[in-house]
């Protein structure tokens, strides 16, 4: 006889892909929703998600330009994002848990795993406060294909004691402050390996003129003259700051 019990799989359906249980029991992907990147060949419909779902090795590939709030990298990742030729534009501030003196870091990516990426364009951007567009406490490594364009009141780039290793583009330029410390990059401690690419902090002309910009800042891990420094190595990078790099 044939047995025609319908199992329910639901439950395992990945959250936030674009798959579904059909009313036949079959997992089928549904023509509703728009997938905006895909692991394993599996489409979500936010980029979060994707990563949320990412194991250990996989690569998330974008497949379309998406405007995200904030992404978090947490410390069990070991993944890569490739974005497929696109731009992720990152738009708000979360408070990573890295800690400085009182208070912590707020970025709108934020990576405390492994992570590489890869092939596009990180636009960060927030006129009405003041953080940092990527915060890295883990290990993190950007590749020549990548452009990351800042335009925010802080740094386009912090490591915390971290592992960087850049060969990207990174520039921020501020269109909107009128005052204040701003810059491309800056390590507190940790390992900053910059090979090739260009690093960029200026302000625009619109910006006030006491608004100051530094390509390349470095500080010790607790920002004082005991803790332990950071390792730097720069090699074939040209760096255009206002201030100093």
């Amino acid at each position: 006889f044939t047995n025609n019990i319908k199992s329910d799989v639901e439950a395992y359906i990945p959250e936030g892909s674009v798959l579904k249980q059909d009313n036949n029991g079959a997992v089928v992907v549904d023509g509703d929703m728009t997938a905006v990147a895909r692991v394993d060949g599996i489409g979500f419909t936010d980029l979060a998600k994707a990563i949320a779902a990412a194991d250990d090795g996989d690569t998330v590939t974008l497949e379309q330009d998406v405007t995200e709030t904030t992404i978090s990298i947490s410390e069990d990742k070991n993944i890569s994002l490739n974005l497929g030729g696109n731009t992720l534009n990152l738009t708000q501030f979360t408070n990573t848990d890295n800690l400085f003196g009182s208070s912590s870091f707020k970025a709108m990516f934020f990576n405390a795993g492994t992570l590489s990426i890869e092939n596009g364009r990180i636009v960060l951007y927030n006129s009405t406060e003041a953080g940092s567009g990527i915060v890295n406490s883990g290990n993190m490594t950007l590749a020549s294909d990548l452009d990351i364009d800042a335009n925010v009141m802080g740094e386009a780039l912090i490591n915390v004691d971290g592992s960087l290793t850049s060969y990207a583009d990174i520039s921020n330029i501020v269109t909107t402050a009128s005052s204040g410390w701003g810059g491309a990059i800056t390590t507190y401690g940790g390992i900053l390996n910059l090979y090739g690419g260009s690093i960029t902090a200026e302000a625009a002309e619109s910006a006030g003129s006491s608004l100051y910009m530094t390509g390349i800042t470095v500080y010790n891990s607790e920002y004082d003259n005991e803790s332990e420094g950071a390792e730097v190595t720069l090699s074939n990078v040209e760096v255009t700051a206002d201030v100093y790099a």
